[in-house]
């Protein structure tokens, strides 16, 4: 019988890199990517630490803006309330006393009565308004806590500065005292200067108490009248 001889095994092909016209090229391992820089790091540090600073001066600055002072009770005023701390006080022997950044001005208008020479007042609200706002404080025997406006008015004028203009009284509160609020303005013709105010008028014994805060707007009645009308305390 014949024989027949095996067949050879095949020759396996090992699979390499395709080469020839339309092979892709071979690819390269990925580089390592770089470690972030630390500049971005100190620069966001940085801008935070001048956004903090800038906060901290701000609040700063505010509370010197909102500190006040309290005002203690004298003849001439017989209570106690309390005043930004930017302003002066001046307390005319028993017979008043004005807080005020313009106090010594005031004063004299005050003091003057009906009479006052406004000029001085007038150069100041020209130049600067704003302070011409502050704190009045009298005690008088003439006033009427009860008084309606048309009584009350020629009583005011024979005190105050100028002509008097005064709207309907109100029941109110004065810190720890029930008063009658009477708003109103101080006008000096002469001049045409005016100063709105808001007073509350303290029946007490033995003499009745007028508190005013006036400023030199038209109404008064803002966020500096509404702390001082609370704090006011009457012993």
């Amino acid at each position: 019988m014949p024989s027949f001889a095996a067949p050879a095994p095949r020759a396996t092909a090992t699979a390499g890199p395709a080469t020839g016209p339309g092979a892709a090229p071979p690819t390269k391992p990925a580089a390592a990517r770089k470690r972030p820089g630390r500049l971005p790091v100190v620069v966001a540090t940085l801008v935070a630490a001048v956004a903090a600073l800038a906060l901290v001066a701000v609040v700063i600055m505010n509370n010197r803006g909102e500190t006040w002072t309290r005002y203690k009770t004298s003849a001439a005023a017989p209570l106690t309330f309390d005043y930004p701390g930017d302003w002066t006080v001046r307390t005319h022997q028993d017979l008043f006393a004005v807080a005020s950044p313009h106090a010594q001005e005031l004063e004299q208008l005050f003091v003057a009565g009906p009479g006052a020479d406004w000029s001085r007042i007038a150069e100041i609200f020209a130049d600067d308004p704003e302070s011409l706002s502050g704190v009045y404080v009298q005690v008088s025997d003439t006033l009427d806590a009860s008084g309606t406006s048309e009584l009350m008015k020629p009583k005011m004028e024979a005190l105050l500065p100028g002509q008097v203009d005064l709207g309907k009284p109100v029941l109110d509160q004065a810190g720890n005292s029930p008063a009658t609020r009477f708003d109103g303005s101080l006008h000096d013709p002469g001049t045409g200067t005016r100063l709105g105010f808001v007073s509350y008028v303290i029946d007490r014994e033995p003499k009745t108490m007028l508190v005013m805060y006036f400023c030199p707007r038209t109404t008064c009645d803002d966020a500096v009248q509404a702390r001082i009308r609370q704090s006011v305390h009457v012993p």
